[in-house]
């Protein structure tokens, strides 16, 4: 009779997984060990879900990485940044920080005057 007994625990630990499995995961972290395997023998579980949810937030931070790291190269056309060739009473160009002599900015595309203005002026400091 020892091999009856021997099934009836097998069905009764199959038992308590399928009711496990059926209630979610253990809230403790330990698995239900079958018969054969060693009492304290945990096995980590990923389901398909975690796997893809954990790829998608991957690949969406490096895009945001590559977004982030790419410098600015474009340069503002003159009539969007109010360029004009005349100064606007003490501030030009030749006094703002964005002026990079001899006659170019680092805001504002083509050839600057020293004596120009826009509205982005910003004073040397």
């Amino acid at each position: 009779m020892p091999e009856r007994n021997e099934w009836r625990l097998r069905l009764k630990n199959i038992g308590k997984r399928a009711l496990a499995l059926l209630h979610g995961a253990p809230k403790t972290g330990d698995e239900i060990p079958m018969q054969d395997e060693h009492p304290t023998a945990v096995r980590a579980r990923f389901s398909r879900r975690q796997l893809f949810r954990s790829a998608a937030v991957a690949v969406g931070a490096a895009a945001l990485l590559a977004e982030t790291s790419t410098p600015a190269l474009a340069l503002m056309p003159q009539k969007a940044a109010g360029y004009q060739d005349m100064p606007k009473g003490k501030q030009m160009c030749s006094n703002c920080s964005h002026f990079e002599p001899p006659a170019a900015c680092g805001l504002v595309a083509g050839k600057i005057s020293a004596k120009g203005w826009c509205r982005f002026y910003a004073a040397k400091s």
